[in-house]
């Protein structure tokens, strides 16, 4: 496995991991809160599809290298 494969199969698990994070806020209801302000809901939902997104392109990206 090449160093740049192993790079972007670690990204993407990270994303992954951040991933899964965001939607457990949803499912459960958890309030996050930086100071005094509150995190709303509706942006762990973007949240949630932009970091699912991340953690699929660089698996795929990193399994394409491995190929290749």
């Amino acid at each position: 496995m090449k160093s740049s494969s192993v790079a972007l199969r670690t990204a993407s698990i990270i994303f992954g991991l951040v991933a899964i994070m965001n939607l457990l806020r949803l499912i459960t209801g958890v309030p996050v809160s930086i100071g005094t302000w509150v995190l709303p809901f509706w942006m762990n939902m973007f949240l949630f599809i932009g970091t699912a997104l991340l953690c699929i392109w660089l698996l795929m990206e990193s399994m394409s290298k491995e190929k290749s």
